[in-house]
């Protein structure tokens, strides 16, 4: 299955699903955090496996990172 993506599709997802894996650490980190941590766990993971697959084919896309 492919799905065509344009560029600035793939910056947007990219974007909302690397801050998305910020706030989720971030949420992860506090001692009131009000989320179980295996569902917070799980949406990391989910969130981190999209932007990975982005990076390995756009590579230089990571430079957005420094931007969040």
């Amino acid at each position: 299955m492919s799905i065509n993506f344009s560029n600035n599709d793939l910056l947007l997802i990219y974007g909302h699903f690397s801050k998305k894996v910020i706030e989720l650490e971030l949420l992860k980190a506090r001692p009131d955090n009000p989320i179980d941590l295996s569902n917070v766990n799980q949406d990391i993971e989910l969130f981190s496996s999209i932007t990975s697959k982005i990076e390995s084919v756009h590579p230089s896309i990571t430079k957005l990172k420094s931007h969040l």
